[in-house]
């Protein structure tokens, strides 16, 4: 009973501090990395099924419908968790790169929690939508405002991870699409020739 206790003490500790003090929240889960790893992915599944439902009030559902919230969810949660892994893998390695420490299982974990604030893109919509006053305007509204909340969280815990500044844990955040950029920038060039080249013979 005391391991049950502590874990859910620990979740709801992570909960309130990803909304209220990143950097408690990056302490929190140092405290107790394995289980908040683990309990983290509860994070982007729920965000997942916000999502799907926000849009989905937005125009009129089909009998895909069901599909989309069955399968669908769960080929968005595996999307999501693999880009979190990936992407958090490429943080890490860019922190030891500028000479920190760095974590992967703690990032993954920082990232998953910073996700939370999404979670209520649903109920932030639904309201405009039952009032019927310009719920897509809304749901584009607030889902650029819980991101970039949520980006904000993310950057003041790796912050408090690396004791870095706020610039360097913002490059840090943003290094997998500044890299992913540059890659397919370089792929789109030698497509182009590549075409270019083929027709021009």
């Amino acid at each position: 009973m005391k391991s049950i206790r502590n874990i859910s003490i620990d979740w709801a500790d992570s909960f309130l501090f990803a909304l209220t003090d990143p950097r408690a929240m990056l302490r929190n889960i140092e405290r107790s990395r394995k289980r908040q790893f683990a309990f983290s992915f509860a994070v982007p599944i729920f965000y997942t099924l916000s999502e799907i439902l926000s849009s989905s009030l937005l125009e009129e559902q089909s009998a895909f419908f069901s599909y989309k919230i069955t399968y669908g969810w769960i080929l968005s949660c595996i999307i999501l968790i693999f880009v979190t892994v990936f992407a958090s893998s490429v943080r890490d390695f860019i922190s030891q790169v500028m000479g920190y420490k760095g974590n992967a299982m703690t990032l993954i974990t920082v990232i998953n929690y910073a996700m939370f604030p999404k979670i209520f893109l649903l109920p932030a919509v639904y309201v405009f939508y039952t009032i019927g006053f310009a719920p897509i305007f809304f749901y584009y509204f607030f889902a650029l405002g819980l991101y970039v909340w949520s980006v904000l969280i993310a950057v003041l815990a790796i912050s408090e991870m690396n004791q870095a500044g706020g610039g360097k844990s913002a490059v840090i955040y943003f290094a997998p699409g500044f890299i992913t950029g540059i890659i397919v920038f370089f792929c789109v060039i030698l497509a182009s020739v590549g075409v270019f080249t083929w027709i021009a013979g």
